[in-house]
């Protein structure tokens, strides 16, 4: 379990990565994975392989599009709290609007802030930025999904 989640009454914990090999090739594969905690427990995940996306920074979006997902799929609660965590300085930049996307992320920037969007009746979300190493269950599904998005 990530040590940033492991405290218990911390609320929900959603990391989420995505990455491209061979990176804006015609042979890239891409693949994203999300991991969501409720006071440091696993409460689910999921991998994403993107067999159509060239770019890391989109399969970055793609991770940050899952894990938004798994808080939306949750049952019905009181409002609480939300960290969406990624190793994605540029992605969590443009989510905290602290940076603009560039012409090619709007559209998955603009799918993310819908889904924001929808979430925020039902939780307080914030956004932080971790080194690589600090996202290795996260990085591991979107490797997962890579390796399928390869077969």
């Amino acid at each position: 379990m990530p040590a940033c989640c492991a405290e218990a009454g911390e609320g929900y914990a959603a990391f989420y990565d995505g990455g491209a090999r061979n990176n804006g090739t015609p042979f890239a594969v891409a693949g994203a994975g999300a991991v969501l905690y409720k006071d440091g427990l696993l409460v689910s995940s999921a991998t994403h392989p993107l067999p159509a996306v060239r770019t890391n920074n989109v399969a970055e979006y793609e991770g940050l599009t899952a894990a938004l997902g798994l808080l939306q799929n949750l049952p019905q609660q009181p409002h609480c709290s939300a960290r969406i965590i990624g190793d994605s300085e540029v992605v969590t930049r443009h989510m905290e609007l602290t940076a603009q996307p560039q012409e090619h992320l709007r559209p998955y920037f603009m799918r993310a802030r819908q889904r924001q969007a929808q979430l925020l009746p039902r939780f307080s979300l914030t956004y932080q930025h971790v080194r690589r190493q600090d996202n290795a269950i996260a990085d591991a599904l979107s490797n997962d999904a890579m390796d399928e998005a390869h077969r």
